[in-house]
């Protein structure tokens, strides 16, 4: 029987992700993007893969919860990809937190309670989290105790007014969501990661790159002195899916090109 594979978020590191693991299996792919959706998916059938198209709002409960039945209908669900936010130059403080961090809760909520042994969630969260210091003893308490409706209570107290902190928080956040999933999804069989990319050639990365000088500074002179590729970040989630990494859940894999221990080191 073929896997179900679902993948929320189709820019350039999703639709990697779909290409390199997506032959022989069942392809959900979802977005905000009704027209990039369909191009995407377009452009894999044409290729040879197996593509059912589903239009996610992730700040919308019901949204998530009728993606989830939807790829729950084609069969066992092997892999939950979550791709899907957006970056600080995007939208304002509010909006970042509520897709980023409040989305992704509903996710894992949503999807644990259609998963089996075998079934894997990698969600994706940045850099920023490892770069995050605000909010971290509050933050970390909320992540382990919060269902989705009552964190975004909690993230609205904390008042967070400029972008690029709701982003860090956010991906922080995300982080934290993974370590306290883990056990629950254990008991199903599952494993549930994070991958912390750094700046990635897409078309948000190349945006970010564009907006904040510190980023073209850092690969100038950080360790690896490039741009991390999509196809970066699909190998490591062919990896993390496979029998290779099956002792691997319940932590982040930081994915950066040393961006992070760099940046540490100038500013700390």
């Amino acid at each position: 029987m073929k896997k179900v594979i679902v993948i929320t978020g189709i820019g350039g590191m999703g639709l990697a992700i779909a290409r390199r693991i997506g032959t022989g299996h069942k392809l959900v792919l979802a977005d905000f993007n009704g027209e990039k959706l369909e191009a995407a998916a377009e452009s894999l059938n044409d290729a040879g893969y197996e593509v059912q198209t589903a239009e996610l709002d992730i700040t919308n409960k019901k949204s998530v919860e009728q993606l989830a039945q939807t790829a729950a209908e084609l069969g066992a669900i092997h892999s939950v990809i979550h791709t899907a936010g957006i970056s600080p130059t995007m939208s304002d403080p509010a909006h970042i937190l509520n897709v980023n961090l409040i989305g992704t809760a509903r996710i894992i909520e949503t999807f644990y309670k259609h998963i089996s042994a075998g079934s894997v969630g990698i969600i994706i969260a940045s850099m920023a989290g490892h770069m995050s210091t605000q909010y971290d003893s509050a933050l970390d308490r909320q992540q382990w105790s919060a269902q989705a409706d009552h964190l975004k209570l909690f993230i609205d107290s904390l008042e967070i007014n400029e972008r690029a902190d709701a982003y860090s928080v956010s991906k922080k956040g995300n982080i934290l969501q993974v370590q306290a999933s883990a056990a629950s999804w254990g008991e199903k069989g599952a494993r549930i990661l994070s991958i912390s990319p750094g700046i990635i050639s897409t078309p948000m990365g190349q945006q970010e790159k564009k907006e904040q000088p510190v980023l073209n500074y850092m690969l100038q002179n950080g360790p690896v002195k490039r741009m991390g590729t999509p196809e970066d970040i699909a190998g490591t989630v062919e990896f993390l899916l496979s029998p290779q990494a099956g002792f691997i859940t319940g932590t982040d894999l930081l994915i950066d090109g040393g961006a992070a221990s760099f940046l540490k080191k100038i500013f700390i």
